[in-house]
């Protein structure tokens, strides 16, 4: 059999010269002088010995050098070598089993298959659905394992989290110990050193009438011996003697009974004794083992939009019914509103279904994006601002930028802002300074361009309501695509998802949420309950939630439908 377009080959003296395959292979331009018909391949008189010599090949069809089939010269032969057969270069394609293999592979495994050579079968396969898709689950899986590492990473820095902790309690409840023990040690100490203070004061009393008597009694004494040779005033002293000795027997006989001391002794406390001695622990550690479970984060494309609840964000401030032309998440359980109607910005608390916040800007608000943990940025229609706004407490204003009037959509990303405008429609591209970087002013390619949002880097997506249309343009403002469908009847609200899939709001048609997926723009419906008429959307990814608000002459106006992905 004759192959096409697979070889190599030179000219010499006006002949073409066919190359051994593998010698070619390893950058050695070596003649041919045989064909291997079983493995299609060409091979020198070297490597055709070797082939002959080999138990897979050895019962191969080999054709000399003047029956050798001529072939053209192949440009960019394939040079990777079989898994299974290590000294091989995978060359062929079966499409039965669409898998790749040497002539070896096809001998043992694809016998009956309707085998083919790769360069044959690989020419436009650079344009492919296939390797397209390739690429995107190639990408798709690095993500997931990069946000694996993320979840590792975290669940490391919890582990760590948990452990300092745990080291803060256990010498917490150590510093607890030490006081109670410290406090209830000083008790005991006054309790001994009161109860000696006692004895002491009651001892000492003793002992000075002790030593009063003692004196008296030595003045008697002393005039008894005085009086020895005057008998009338020795009977007299001897008198008052007896009486005054007579009392002191009774005071001695009085402070000799109760004359007693307190013999103080430690006992220590039982439980806690047999704690020392039953070495027992200030604490134990207990724990609860966890697996670690990679999660594998899904496209929205994969996902469907469970219905949860509707919260209202009407306040008894509120003049009219509501209109919420923008939304952006603040925090997990927070979102920020711009509510066009009633000229306000609302904090609303998601968990309790409250609006927290209520702010009157100075301007009509239409749309609204997140610069950063503690700053947003508003278009103010009428007054041609972006106002910033800080969240830090509350909502205050911080600055603004002028631009120009009928400003609507906007969208941040690293320092660059996005805003869209009506009548005229245009585009700017501009830093956090207000100086405009690009403009674009197509009046062919945009009519009403409500909403903008930028999807990666190096795109900015807008959604025209009269054009029907979302476009793609690139930073700088170039169009990039042009996307249409009956999916995308008057596009409203935008949002994109981290892996670059457009979320979109579509009035027409009842009503409806599509999506645009990534490299291949193609247009699906997102089946979401309750909504007649959706105007603005928020996806938020790190819970799976989403936010649908419908428009001003909608029954549920004065709510926000929101829903889990899964």
């Amino acid at each position: 059999m004759e192959v096409s377009g697979r070889t190599q080959s030179n000219q010499e003296d006006g002949k073409e010269n066919i190359l051994c395959q593998p010698c070619h292979g390893d950058g050695d331009n070596v003649p041919a002088e045989g064909y291997c018909e079983t493995c299609h391949e060409y091979f020198c008189s070297s490597c055709l010995k070797f082939h002959r010599k080999q138990s897979v090949s050895k019962n191969h069809v080999i054709k000399s050098k003047d029956k050798m089939p001529r072939v053209k010269i192949q440009t960019d032969p394939c040079s990777e070598l079989c898994a299974f057969h290590h000294t091989e270069i995978v060359k062929f394609y079966c499409q039965g089993h669409n898998s790749v293999g040497c002539g070896d592979c096809m001998v043992l495994e694809h016998k009956s298959c309707k085998v083919q050579l790769v360069s044959d079968v690989s020419g436009n396969y650079g344009n492919s659905d296939e390797l397209q898709q390739i690429k995107r689950k190639i990408e798709d899986l690095r993500k997931d394992i990069s946000a694996s590492k993320h979840e590792i990473k975290r669940s490391l820095q919890a582990v760590e989290d948990v452990k300092i902790k745990i080291i803060k309690e256990i010498k917490s409840y150590r510093r607890e110990m030490n006081s109670y023990l410290d406090r209830v040690e000083t008790e005991l100490i006054q309790e001994v050193e009161k109860l000696n203070a006692n004895d002491v004061s009651q001892q000492s009393q003793f002992l000075d009438e002790c030593k009063t008597m003692e004196n008296e009694i030595s003045d008697f004494q002393d005039n008894l011996d005085n009086h020895m040779d005057k008998i009338n005033e020795l009977f007299v002293t001897a008198k008052l003697a007896r009486v005054k000795i007579e009392k002191f027997q009774r005071d001695f006989k009085k402070v000799a009974s109760s004359s007693q001391i307190h013999l103080c002794q430690f006992e220590p406390c039982k439980e806690l004794y047999l704690l020392k001695r039953n070495q027992t622990q200030l604490g134990i550690i207990t724990t609860q083992t966890q697996k670690f479970t990679a999660q594998i984060k899904k496209s929205i494309v994969d996902m469907k939009a469970h219905y949860v609840k509707k919260l209202d964000v009407k306040t008894t401030d509120d003049r009219f019914n509501c209109w919420i032309t923008g939304l952006a998440m603040l925090s997990s359980d927070e979102l920020l509103l711009v509510d066009y109607r009633n000229d306000s910005l609302k904090i609303l608390n998601v968990k309790d279904n409250t609006v927290t916040t209520r702010y009157k800007t100075p301007g009509y608000p239409w749309d609204v994006t997140v610069i950063n943990s503690e700053t947003v940025a508003v278009t103010l229609r009428n007054k041609g601002k972006v106002l910033f706004m800080s969240t830090k407490n509350g909502l205050t204003e911080s600055h603004s930028l002028k631009v120009r009037t009928e400003c609507r959509g906007i969208d941040h990303r690293n320092g660059v802002i996005a805003v869209s405008f009506v009548r005229p429609a245009a585009v700017q591209i501009l830093n956090m300074k207000g100086d405009i970087l690009h403009t674009v002013k197509d009046t062919s390619m945009f009519l009403y361009p409500p909403y903008i949002a930028f999807r990666g880097d190096k795109s900015i997506i807008v959604s025209d309501c009269d054009k029907h249309a979302v476009y793609e343009l690139t930073i700088d403002g170039h169009l990039k695509a042009t996307m249409t469908s009956e999916n995308l009847i008057s596009p409203r609200g935008l949002a994109v998802t981290s892996d670059g899939t457009v979320v979109v709001c579509v009035q027409a048609n009842n009503g409806r949420v599509s999506m645009i997926v990534p490299d291949t723009r193609e247009i699906l419906p997102l089946f979401v309950q309750h909504v007649q008429k959706p105007l603005s959307i928020l996806v938020c990814e790190g819970d799976n939630k989403l936010f649908v608000c419908e428009d001003r002459d909608s029954d549920d106006n004065n709510y926000i439908k929101m829903y889990d992905l899964k």
